[in-house]
């Protein structure tokens, strides 16, 4: 019996050890698996705070660019009021004097035209120019054409055209966002 016995105490051992081995294994597993359940959470934080970094730099581009859009209007708008200004004038002006208010207009003219923005901008600013181009014409005709009526009448319709091209560029202005 004695062999028996030890036969019996060997496979107890053999029991025991396989069985530490599977307790094992598993600790292993489990410290594994917290491992990686933690470098997911980490990946998953990571890939968030980037998300949000993204975010963050597009609310700021869009700002700068409403704020770009903003100060390229209100330049827009600072030229028309000094072009309303010099027209005013050059409408009360006598005929002998009016090329100074006209050199004036072809000043502001000249500075809309170099008045650079996104392709709406550009397009309102191209209109407006349009129409400042009708308004210098119809000026010139009043000058260069004292007593002719089909002259005054041209210069009539050209400042009317001016006007409305200009109306419809700020029209135009106000619509544009971005």
């Amino acid at each position: 019996m004695k062999i028996r016995f030890n036969s019996l105490d060997s496979r107890s051992r053999q029991v025991g050890i396989s069985l530490v081995a599977v307790l094992l294994v598993i600790a292993v597993l489990v410290v594994i698996a917290s491992g990686l359940q933690r470098h997911r959470a980490a990946q998953k934080r990571t890939e968030l705070a980037k998300r949000e970094e993204l975010e963050r730099k597009e609310v700021a581009r869009r700002a700068a660019s409403i704020a770009r859009l903003s100060e390229q209007k209100d330049k827009v708008f600072s030229i028309l009021a000094k072009w309303d200004d010099a027209v005013g004038l050059a409408k009360i002006t006598t005929r002998s004097k009016v090329t100074g208010p006209v050199d004036r207009m072809q000043a502001i003219r000249r500075e809309m035209g170099q008045v650079i923005g996104n392709d709406c901008i550009n397009s309102a600013t191209r209109q407006m120019s349009a129409g400042m181009d009708d308004a210098i014409f119809a000026f010139e005709m009043f000058v260069k054409y004292p007593r002719s009526q089909s002259a005054s009448d041209t210069s009539k319709e050209y400042l009317d055209r001016s006007s409305d091209k200009i109306a419809a560029g700020t029209d135009d202005l106000m619509k544009c966002t971005q």
